[in-house]
């Protein structure tokens, strides 16, 4: 249901709106990005041995606006691109006038993000916070591959964050600036364990 919020690692998110993929399934965007409009929360999840989300080289496949949460399960995404920041997700920071200090914005479990380019900083995933507070982010057992910015991270981009990171690999992901596997900037404590970034320039 919509409206109201749940608490997640002690802090506060909207509520979530559960979308169920069905295992062995492709969803080809066919240009077409997956927007999650502020103040919603969504949670993706593959049935069994996963779903796929095909960006087909023509678009990013998902953007979390300000204020919004994302949490992925189980799900594979490949091949997303764009001229901007984060091929595969970007996570946009929040404005001046929304109030979401401490909410999750970004949690992946299980997921794999494979072939995705973008123009700017964030190959893979782009998150970031205007706040404060630095917000919490959580990657359990992510793996990312052949990820590629021209500028900052390859792999992702994570700025004015708390991470919390239990399990990333990052294999052939490339960054024209710096930070191929992954490049963080001002972040806040959170806590790391289990990373291994590998062929990463």
């Amino acid at each position: 249901g919509m409206g109201g919020t749940w608490m997640l690692h002690g802090y506060d998110c909207p509520m979530i709106n559960v979308i169920e993929l069905e295992e062995g399934t492709t969803f080809k965007l066919g240009g077409n990005e997956i927007v999650i409009p502020s103040f919603l929360g969504v949670k993706i999840v593959g049935r069994g041995a996963g779903a796929t989300i095909d960006g087909e080289g023509l678009s990013r496949i998902i953007t979390a606006s300000a204020g919004s949460v994302l949490f992925m399960e189980n799900v594979h995404l490949i091949n997303g691109s764009t001229a901007g920041k984060g091929g595969a997700i970007n996570v946009g920071a929040a404005s001046a006038d929304v109030p979401q200090a401490g909410q999750v914005k970004l949690w992946l479990k299980d997921v794999s993000i494979s072939d995705m380019t973008a123009a700017d900083d964030g190959g893979g995933i782009y998150i970031t916070d205007s706040s404060t507070w630095g917000e919490p982010f959580v990657f359990t057992n992510v793996t990312m591959t052949r990820c590629a910015t021209a500028k900052k991270g390859g792999g992702f981009y994570a700025e004015l964050m708390q991470p919390y990171i239990y399990g990333l690999r990052g294999t052939d992901c490339t960054a024209g600036d710096s930070g191929g596997g992954g490049y963080m900037k001002d972040m806040w404590g959170g806590y790391t364990e289990d990373i291994y970034l590998t062929r990463a320039e």
